[in-house]
């Protein structure tokens, strides 16, 4: 992709990632995070802005996955999570992404995204949609039924 990313803070593991969303509205923090599932071979994609809070008497963090910040910069955000996906896969190269909105709204976008960009790196990546039945299929743009995907690196 020719579009400019942020810079990414990466875990030791390349399991976590940071950078500062800068645009109109201002700046955020924001993580990515790929999180083992129950099946070993299958991480999850979570994605969101950091929020603090209190529990316990403790200072937590998570990833809010739910918040638009309609920063104006949306291309730049998906260049840098697409570059967290290869930063994942130099540490864990026989992994797969499974990828979902936490609105459907969210997977709408996530599709939209998948049919503008991913001939981009399809060279790359195998893209996999997942429907409402939970029937697995080599993604092909519209996707309109998909409601989820698994990325494999080739």
């Amino acid at each position: 992709m020719n579009i400019e990313s942020y810079e990414l803070k990466e875990s030791e593991r390349g399991t976590a990632f940071a950078f500062v969303n800068e645009g109109l509205r201002g700046s955020f923090q924001m993580g990515i995070q790929y999180q083992v599932t129950q099946n070993p071979l299958i991480w999850n994609l979570g994605f969101g802005i950091w929020v603090d809070y209190e529990e316990d008497n403790r200072q937590k963090r998570r990833l809010d996955d739910r918040t638009v910040l309609d920063n104006g910069n949306r291309n730049q955000v998906i260049a840098t999570v697409i570059k967290s996906l290869f930063m994942f896969w130099e540490h864990h190269p026989d992994k797969l992404v499974f990828l979902t909105g936490s609105t459907d709204a969210r997977t709408r976008l996530y599709r939209g995204v998948v049919n503008l960009y991913g001939h981009e790196v399809s060279d790359r990546i195998d893209f996999f949609g997942i429907d409402k039945m939970g029937n697995l299929y080599p993604y092909h743009p519209p996707g309109n039924g998909t409601e989820a995907f698994i990325l494999r690196l080739r």
